[in-house]
């Protein structure tokens, strides 16, 4: 560690809660896992930051010259959340952060389940209000329907379909956008799952680390769809009919004229585009020449029925599914934390898994990323838990109180969320 192993600074926050289960398997993985694996690049030029049991707030604005040094302070603190800068610095140890002499930053892309809506979030996740107790299932209301209370503690939950979801937008992120519209090698980016929620990409070259903040916004910006408008890439009514999109255009023009090709063509296989009933029957009526048009890049999209209002709702509905929902202050922010390599998140147990596009497909966060394995604990649940999976078993619901044994990865699952206790 720079200096003498001095922590330079600890923000005020709360303690983080680890049983001692949890923290002495924690300080065991730290002690097996390869020096390798845990290093980033560039180490010593990066701050990390670490939540530790016992601590309040994150412990910051440390740096390691040596790679065991890092490896070291794993093992000694066993941190429930380990993280470093994606910014690159000369004096990543110095507190202030204009005296950290900025050389560049790693552009981050964070896909989060936790942005996504999915239909599984109304059965398995509820929120509290924090004015009278109230509770309810999925997204928390505006207002409290008991107490108009705006104040509501938020309870997620991790299943197969918010994490399939999360992984398709990753896909569709390198696939799309990255590799397509920019022109990456699928090599040249360094993709993680994070460990709970999602997934990870990082961009490490010179040229994307010397973008600055607004340069980071307006590729976010193209990536999201914000501000898009059809007129400006050339959607246009005109007196003799409308003027549409085709297949080769570039950007957004030429997704969209993919993205209908695609949606019109998953009519014949029962697939729908989702647009409201009147609007999917003229597309459906007209599908035959559309396609035919698509397919010879013809720029007619003039059609019985459908006009431009039609069709800008068309595209709108288009335009939310080709979009990737990344989390767009994590691409611009240009001091991000970001979570280390191969470390374990204290919500789950589950390790931050680095992963190549290819091994992204098969990958399996609730049996690739656990590293407890095995052995059978007793457990008794502190709260009501909804069913979960890890590995090929599925577990609950539980009711409060209620026993059950349990491998030991569900019981560090549970743990990590204090959502149990191990018993004799």
């Amino acid at each position: 560690m720079h200096a003498a192993g001095v922590m330079h600074k600890r923000n005020e926050g709360v303690e983080p809660r680890m049983s001692e289960y949890v923290r002495a398997l924690f300080q065991a993985y730290y002690r097996q896992v390869g020096v390798d694996a845990l290093v980033p690049k560039d180490l010593t030029r990066r701050e990390f930051g670490f939540i530790i049991p016992g601590k309040k707030g994150m412990v910051r604005h440390q740096a390691f010259l040596d790679p065991k040094d890092y490896k070291g302070f794993l093992v000694q603190n066993s941190p429930a959340h380990a993280y470093h800068s994606a910014t690159l610095y000369n004096s990543p140890w110095k507190d202030r952060m204009d005296q950290k002499d900025y050389t560049g930053c790693d552009l981050i892309f964070d896909i989060d389940c936790d942005h996504i809506e999915t239909p599984c979030k109304r059965d398995h996740d509820t929120w509290i209000c924090k004015g009278c107790g109230g509770q309810g299932a999925g997204k928390a209301p505006e207002k409290c329907p008991k107490c108009g209370g705006n104040k509501f503690e938020d309870r997620s939950w991790l299943c197969d379909v918010c994490l399939d979801k999360a992984k398709t937008e990753t896909r569709k992120l390198i696939d799309d956008f990255l590799v397509k519209d920019f022109g990456l090698p699928a090599d040249s980016m360094e993709i993680y799952f994070s460990g709970q929620r999602g997934y990870h990409v990082h961009l490490e070259r010179d040229a994307f680390r010397k973008m600055g903040a607004d340069a980071r916004r307006e590729m976010a910006d193209y990536i999201t769809a914000t501000g898009l408008s059809i007129s400006t890439i050339g959607f246009l009514p005109m007196t003799k009919g409308i003027r549409g999109f085709t297949t080769a255009d570039p950007g957004w023009a030429g997704k969209i004229a993919r993205g209908l090709l695609e949606a019109i063509s998953g009519m014949d296989a029962g697939r729908a585009i989702s647009v409201p009933p009147k609007e999917l029957e003229l597309l459906r009526a007209n599908k035959d020449v559309l396609k035919k048009r698509l397919l010879e890049n013809d720029i007619n999209w003039s059609l019985a029925g459908i006009g431009p209002g039609i069709w800008g709702h068309i595209i709108e509905r288009l335009i939310e599914d080709l979009k990737c929902a990344i989390d767009v202050p994590v691409t611009i922010d240009v001091h991000r934390l970001i979570r280390a390599p191969a470390t374990l998140h204290g919500k789950t147990g589950f390790v931050n898994c680095k992963l190549t596009r290819q091994q992204l497909d098969a990958f399996d966060p609730f049996t690739d990323a656990v590293v407890f394995k095995g052995n059978a604990e007793k457990i008794k649940t502190s709260s009501d838990v909804p069913r979960f999976r890890i590995e090929d078993r599925t577990y609950g619901p539980y009711k409060k109180d209620e026993t059950d044994t349990v491998s030991i990865g569900a019981a560090v699952f549970l743990l990590c969320r204090n959502l149990c206790e191990v018993v004799a």
